[in-house]
């Protein structure tokens, strides 16, 4: 007895379930938004909104974000000694505070990014 239909169907279902997979491995968003003297980072559902206070950065830099192909998206990922916030693009915006603490917020628009960190700064 012939089982096509269900093989089949166990593709399909099992494809989809793959491709909606990478999908939503993609889909951390934060919204960046630069005012009063701080860089303030909220991301969707159960994220914790994360001020950054301009006056304790001390520098500002352009940089990439990695040297990888593909990077993880990730929201306030704390190592060695650094904080990360990516959710795409190839570029990224370092800030450096009193403490030696770097902050790498990934961004598609890192010129104005950078521009609007100085320009809150000063």
């Amino acid at each position: 007895m012939d089982h096509l239909a269900s093989r089949q169907l166990f593709f399909i279902v099992g494809s989809s379930i793959i491709v909606v997979s990478i999908i939503m491995m993609y889909l951390v968003h934060y919204k960046t938004e630069v005012a009063n003297n701080c860089i303030i980072l909220s991301g969707l559902w159960s994220t914790r909104l994360v001020k950054i206070d301009l006056s304790s950065i001390v520098t500002v830099e352009k940089k990439p974000y990695s040297t990888y192909i593909f990077n993880n998206p990730v929201y306030n990922l704390h190592k060695n000694g650094k904080i990360r916030f990516y959710s795409g693009g190839k570029d990224a915006v370092w800030l450096t505070d009193k403490d030696g603490l770097v902050y790498i917020i990934g961004t598609h628009r890192q010129e104005e990014l950078y521009n609007a960190i100085l320009k809150a700064k000063s």
